[in-house]
């Protein structure tokens, strides 16, 4: 017969062994988010890339990747912080039903996060394996943490628990606005470093572009000293027949365009999202991807990620002055 002392060891028994289980899952998620950060900033294609149907980057670089202008793996890595130092509470602080409610109302919230990026993998296209990592050890956690506010002899009254944990709160709140500001404050500072820009429509090579492009020859662009540098870039890139292969929910794309400015209209742009069969046909597995053709539409070379206009211009050839 199990004595009340035996049930009360058992029940402390599994407290222990599930707050033991969410901390090592909280600190995997944190691992996993800080990966994403830095594939969020990167240029080039992420590890998880294998097409247009998984790609980490292309869904970590949309515009839905950002919450307030702050990337939601900044979020992500807050929140298994949180999550790991309140399960580690549970078993070395006299309130262990306060931080057992907490563990439980913080991982509904993730569970909700799951749902916003899925629903964002979906409008953009393509799957993340990295952010669906995440997503199961979430909803373990979540399990977990069910059962652990289940096996709570008494649960606490919530205006207790709202006092008790007060100033945890607080700090969870204060901590989740320092990236929003600075970041913010950053991007405001620093224009150009933002990585999104506004959404515009899909820009392709005009008729009069290519009228003015004809007129010059096919074996070297001559520097037109009245125009911009991005302006002579871009005319002698497709000169030389480069074409970019991008997503309108790229951000790193929407970065690109907005370096070049009014000048992209000279880029002959490929938008993958409405021509699926022609970056299939190329094998685009990240974007922007810059390719280079022949002029039997016979490509030469590629480059995956960003680049800057002097690069741009070194990669194809182009005079700078």
């Amino acid at each position: 017969m199990y004595t009340t002392s035996t049930v009360d060891t058992a029940i402390m028994q599994g407290r222990e062994s599930r707050s033991k289980i969410i901390l090592i899952l909280s600190i995997a998620c944190i691992f996993l988010s800080i990966y994403l950060i830095n594939e969020h900033y990167a240029e080039g294609p992420s590890v998880c890339d294998t097409g247009s149907v998984f790609s980490c980057s292309t869904v970590n670089r949309s515009e839905y990747s950002e919450l307030l202008g702050v990337p939601v793996a900044i979020f992500g890595a807050i929140w298994a912080v949180v999550l790991a130092f309140g399960a580690y509470k549970v078993n070395t602080n006299d309130r262990a039903a306060y931080f057992i409610t907490a563990i439980l109302l913080w991982t509904i919230m993730g569970v909700g996060f799951i749902f916003y990026m899925v629903l964002a993998e979906f409008i953009v296209g393509s799957i993340c394996l990295f952010c669906t990592a995440i997503h199961i050890l979430t909803l373990v956690i979540f399990y977990h943490a069910v059962k652990l506010y289940q096996g709570m002899n008494v649960t606490p009254d919530m205006n207790a628990f709202f006092y008790n944990m007060r100033w945890v709160m607080l700090t969870v709140v204060i901590i989740c606005l320092v990236p929003v500001v600075l970041i913010n404050n950053n991007n405001n500072a620093h224009p150009g470093s933002r990585k999104y820009a506004p959404h515009d429509s899909k820009i392709t090579l005009s008729s009069s572009s290519t009228e003015n492009l004809s007129s010059v020859s096919d074996k070297e662009y001559v520097f037109d000293s009245s125009l911009s540098l991005e302006e002579n870039v871009a005319k002698c890139v497709t000169l030389h027949h480069g074409k970019m292969f991008g997503s309108d929910l790229c951000g790193v794309c929407q970065r690109q365009k907005k370096l070049l400015g009014t000048a992209f209209e000279n880029i002959v742009y490929v938008e993958c999202r409405t021509n699926s069969d022609k970056c299939k046909e190329f094998e685009i597995g990240g974007y922007p991807t810059w390719i280079k053709f022949d002029e039997d539409e016979h490509e030469t070379k590629r480059n995956v990620g960003f680049l800057t206009t002097p690069d741009l211009a070194k990669y194809f050839n182009c005079p700078v002055a």
